[in-house]
């Protein structure tokens, strides 16, 4: 083999690594996020603090009550206001573990859905952009 070739070989495979890491991870939130959606139970939870960070977009403390009327307060994973802070007392979804509403998730759709689209669509032109190379050769 000459050293063009190994050359060659370690950069496609270096660019399929890439694609996969791009693919692969966006790809399975989108899932978990599907199945705890399909799985638990709804509620409106109320906004008790706004909890700015410093990059753009916040994490707010939401307050939640199960279907027995238990309240619950989480801090939000995923930040659901972009460019401005939350207001105390707005209203939000968040999904909850029905047997254990503990478990909860504070919906964002740009933090569960378009931010992995978007990663899983980048992930898939390397892959493709790499396989088209590949059968063009032969």
């Amino acid at each position: 083999m000459n050293s063009q070739r190994i050359g060659n070989t370690t950069t496609k495979m270096i660019m399929l690594v890439v694609g996969l890491l791009f693919l692969l991870p966006a790809s399975y939130k989108i899932y978990l996020y599907s199945v705890f959606r399909m799985n638990s139970a709804s509620a409106w939870g109320v906004i008790a603090g706004s909890s700015r960070s410093r990059d753009i977009g916040a994490r707010p403390f939401v307050e939640y009550q199960d279907s027995k009327g238990n309240k619950f307060e989480r801090k939000s994973k995923a930040k659901t206001h972009w460019l401005f802070a939350p207001k105390k007392g707005e209203k939000i979804k968040v999904f909850y573990n029905p047997i254990d509403p503990n478990v909860a998730l504070v919906d964002s759709i740009t933090h569960y859905i378009v931010l992995p689209i978007v990663f899983i669509l980048i992930g898939l032109s390397v892959i493709v952009y790499l396989v088209r190379g590949l059968l063009e050769k032969k």
